[in-house]
């Protein structure tokens, strides 16, 4: 979605990117929070494989930060409070970016999951919302898979 989004990019058009967004404030968010145990994973891990060592738990990691994680997402898991404020910061952000690329007249590309059509036509009952699926074949996504493991593992990152 994102190469076809970056691909589509011109000079009228707004992309906002939910997940980059929701990466990018978690992370901010956990640091916030603990920040003497962020300070031991962001030596450990790549800027970039942040959000899922904390948030998606996929990521295989060193064992002295592998406890470290734990830590943080058992305390993190637990405290709903906190978990619905992060996501109401993603919300409003992407709102807010939508809200200004529509008042520059602007064609607003979303990359998003999680903001359903229905909102969006709640929101900005003036604009015309158009979902659109993408679709890739099960054996190209598994080669891209691939591909980036070995980048991965060449790059030790």
């Amino acid at each position: 979605k994102s190469t076809l989004m970056r691909s589509l990019a011109k000079e009228n058009i707004e992309i906002v990117d939910e997940d980059a967004i929701m990466h990018r404030s978690y992370v901010e968010a956990v640091q916030k929070r603990f920040p003497e145990a962020f300070e031991t994973i962001q030596k450990a891990i790549a800027p970039e494989n942040l959000y899922h060592a904390l948030r998606e738990k996929d990521l295989l990691v060193k064992s002295d930060v592998e406890k470290t994680l734990q830590m943080i997402q058992e305390e993190l898991d637990q405290d709903m409070a906190w978990r619905k404020n992060v996501s109401q910061g993603i919300d409003d952000e992407v709102l807010s970016l939508i809200r200004s690329g529509l008042k520059k007249n602007k064609t607003v590309l979303l990359d998003s999951w999680y903001i359903k059509p229905e909102r969006l036509n709640q929101e900005f009952p003036e604009a015309k919302v158009i979902k659109v699926l993408l679709f890739r074949p099960l054996h190209v996504i598994y080669e891209q898979f691939i591909r980036r493991n070995e980048k991965a593992h060449l790059e030790q990152n």
